[in-house]
């Protein structure tokens, strides 16, 4: 196979989980999670099946045997407030592969709210963007913990795909 990587997957319920295989495209999204979004990631759709059962009944406890979210204070008080883990049950189905990487940055251009990248003084650089580890940690030098980065990356990458939508209609 030679391009197996990590690939989170959610379903348009909030529900997140994980599964390796060879990824085909960045976003890659379906409406059936088993025929659809396995064959476009190149994963046995058992398997995936099999995974999001799994994922399924461990949300269904509130209880994360497979990576044990939830068991550091931060991480419970979070889940008191939003819950740990949602069900994977709703359209759309969404797989984004996930690289490994041994290094993150804290440095890089300071953004807005929008993520529209900033001059010193200031001041917005028309159409320049700027997510995840491309853009100044937006909590500063602190680094909070292994993997935080990913959260952020999307949301920040979202954050930005939405502002430039609206920029353009």
């Amino acid at each position: 196979m030679g391009n197996e990587k990590p690939a989170t997957f959610s379903g348009g319920d909030g529900g997140v989980g994980t599964a390796t295989g060879e990824t085909g495209g960045f976003d890659d999204q379906a409406d059936v999670l088993v025929n659809d979004l396995a064959d476009k990631i190149r994963l046995p759709g058992g398997e995936l099946s099999k995974t999001v059962a799994r994922f399924n009944a461990l949300a269904a406890t509130g209880v994360d045997e497979d990576f044990h979210r939830g068991e550091t204070p931060l991480e419970k008080e979070r889940a008191a407030l939003s819950g740990l883990m949602r069900p994977i049950r709703r359209a759309p189905f969404v797989a984004i592969p996930f690289n490994r990487s041994i290094l993150g940055t804290k440095g890089g251009a300071r953004t807005n709210a929008r993520g529209q990248v900033m001059r010193n003084d200031g001041t917005v650089i028309a159409g320049l963007y700027a997510a995840g580890l491309a853009m100044a940690n937006p909590i500063g030098t602190r680094a909070v913990g292994s993997g935080t980065t990913i959260g952020p990356n999307m949301t920040w990458g979202y954050i930005c795909a939405n502002a430039i939508l609206k920029s353009n209609r």
